[in-house]
């Protein structure tokens, strides 16, 4: 019937055999879809938002290609994402404040008032993935909104409500940070030398780089690790939500550890051929990516 279709996810205690595929896989979406169906459409509406009013504000956006255009305008989305993601980094915080001494080795107690900012961050990969398809992105983009989109909403469970806030909020902050300095330098006058469209991106581009090596790369390399020996803990002890979840989860959360690292190569030359006055840092790696990706 369709009450039981619509139904929550079964709650999951350790220890009393695995959940059902359908609550595992279908029923988070079902649940949230009060969230997903707004949420998507706010991305879409913050995206051709954007491009309204960008053109009547900045002259050089209008003189800009439409490649360029978008991706101004995917930029900001991924911006508002970043700022709406901070409420998972607050949630998080404030458990952290009180933090239990078994919380390390907890992977299913549910983090309270979580669901909202995870289905929305979802939905920004929903909306990604759309966006890559739509425009014919490269293989690379499509395939990192499907991974991260995956493996965020398998933690929507609930599962590992204690340990993906931080991807799903910590490690938003720079990437909001670099594609805001990247949006005030291409906008602007590049002869102004002061003020604040040369103070603001400097500063976006010196806290990526701040946050990047020690969010990203050392606690998301931590982190991650330590989430795939307790998931497998989970799996060789027979205290798994669902298999078939964790599967896939697992070698997901493996990849963040992986392409940190590539990205950490791109970062310090980025560094360096900044420190050397070339360009700056999100420019050398946006010129970078594009070589590669494309």
């Amino acid at each position: 019937t369709m009450t039981v279709f619509i139904r929550e996810p079964q709650s999951f205690v350790p220890g009393n055999g695995p959940v059902s595929n359908y609550d595992a896989w279908v029923a988070p979406f079902i649940r949230d879809l009060d969230v997903y169906i707004p949420g998507v459409l706010f991305f879409f509406a913050v995206q051709h938002g954007l491009r309204l009013v960008a053109s009547r504000l900045f002259p050089r956006f209008r003189a800009m290609s439409e490649k360029d255009q978008l991706d101004w305008c995917v930029r900001g989305v991924a911006v508002a994402n970043g700022i709406i993601c901070q409420r998972s980094t607050y949630l998080w915080l404030s458990y952290l404040w009180n933090m239990p001494d078994d919380f390390h080795y907890d992977m299913y107690t549910p983090l309270p008032g979580y669901r909202v900012p995870l289905a929305m961050l979802n939905c920004y990969f929903l909306w990604d993935f759309i966006v890559c398809c739509w425009y014919g992105w490269s293989w690379a983009y499509t395939i990192h909104a499907v991974a991260s989109g995956v493996g965020m909403y398998l933690c929507s469970f609930p599962c590992s409500a204690l340990w993906s806030p931080y991807y799903a909020g910590v490690y938003e902050l720079s990437n909001m940070t670099f594609h805001t300095a990247h949006m005030i330098r291409t906008v602007c006058d590049p002869t102004i030398k002061s003020g604040w469209r040369v103070v603001i991106p400097k500063l976006g581009e010196a806290f990526f780089v701040f946050w990047f090596f020690t969010v990203r790369l050392a606690g998301g390399v931590w982190t991650s690790t330590r989430w795939l020996w307790l998931m497998g803990n989970a799996v060789a002890n027979d205290e798994v939500h669902n298999y078939s979840a964790a599967y896939v989860m697992m070698p997901l959360f493996a990849m963040v550890i992986i392409v940190q690292f590539f990205w950490a190569g791109e970062v310090i030359k980025a560094v360096k051929d900044s420190m050397a006055g070339e360009k700056p840092v999100t420019k050398t790696i946006e010129d970078d990516v594009e070589k590669k990706h494309h």
